[in-house]
């Protein structure tokens, strides 16, 4: 069914569990683009759910493993990235971790497919995640964009902003370098993404507590 191949296509495509549409042709691929946000939302949630058990042991634990949970699950290499989101998440309350760890994953979700629409590739090089049309990119945008207004109204706008925000940094600076958008720059802009929506919230994480 055209529906399961989509939603394979998208676990593939948002999460390390790439091999379950090896078999997919282009078409599919490309429309999994449009589900991208809710793959984000689904690894954010496992990730929560770990943190959550996690904080039993102590602010830090929590911190930390949510956030090994959502690059891990998420397909995101370990690094530097992942230090400094578990740092930003350190500096939210423990009761409120779930809110980036489920916001994050879609707004960096939804920059991934966004990285698809349009543009053009290096010359020479495959479409990589695929290619989104106005229908994947509306999709996408009308998901993320809702469940950040959902979540944490006002914040969550700001919290968009600053994806979008790095989003559009992130592919003025792709194509100036590469002449195009290369195969691996939306997943490198989706964990740009996560990074900046977590922490963005961190800093906001006061105000909210006011």
């Amino acid at each position: 069914m055209r529906v399961i191949d989509e939603a394979r296509g998208a676990i593939a495509l948002g999460t390390r569990f790439a091999r379950v549409a090896d078999d997919l042709d282009a078409s599919s691929r490309n429309a999994a683009l449009a589900w991208l946000p809710l793959v984000g939302a689904a690894v954010g949630a496992v990730a929560a759910a770990v943190a959550a058990l996690a904080d039993g042991w102590g602010a830090p634990a929590g911190a930390v493993l949510g956030v090994l949970v959502l690059d891990v699950l998420g397909g995101r290499a370990l690094g530097l990235a992942t230090a400094a989101k578990a740092a930003a998440l350190l500096l939210i309350p423990a009761g409120a971790r779930w809110v980036p760890l489920v916001l994050a994953p879609v707004l960096a979700r939804w920059a991934q497919t966004v990285q698809c629409h349009g543009g053009r590739r290096p010359a020479g090089e495959a479409a990589g995640d695929g290619r989104a049309q106005f229908r994947e990119f509306g999709w996408a945008s009308v998901v993320a964009l809702g469940a950040a207004l959902a979540l944490v109204e006002a914040v969550g706008l700001l919290a968009g902003v600053a994806a979008a925000l790095a989003t559009l940094g992130m592919r003025v600076g792709l194509h100036r370098r590469h002449g195009g958008m290369p195969a691996w720059g939306p997943g490198a802009t989706a964990t740009l993404v996560e990074l900046v929506v977590i922490a963005v919230l961190a800093a906001l994480a006061p105000l909210a507590r006011r």
